[in-house]
């Protein structure tokens, strides 16, 4: 048996190849909003994530919102 595939192989004597299941990366609103749950504050994932704290009280609200099912408040998306 023939553990490789080759070229002009019948696709019914191929080896069956399981997939890795693929992983949704987060994005960083994602991230900044399950930090701030966790118990991190703002001024702190400020720093982590180098980006103002304005940035971060924005994309807290902006994930609560979606994970709510709400409009966002600022009427932009992400």
């Amino acid at each position: 048996m023939n553990l490789v595939p080759y070229a002009g192989m019948e696709r019914w004597k191929q080896p069956l190849v399981k997939r890795a299941p693929t992983r949704r990366r987060r994005t960083r609103s994602q991230m900044a909003y399950d930090l701030f749950r966790l118990g991190n504050d703002t001024a702190d994932l400020a720093v982590r994530l180098d980006v103002q704290e304005a940035t971060i009280l924005r994309w807290i609200t902006y994930e609560r919102s979606r994970r709510l099912g709400l409009p966002h408040p600022y009427g932009e998306t992400l």
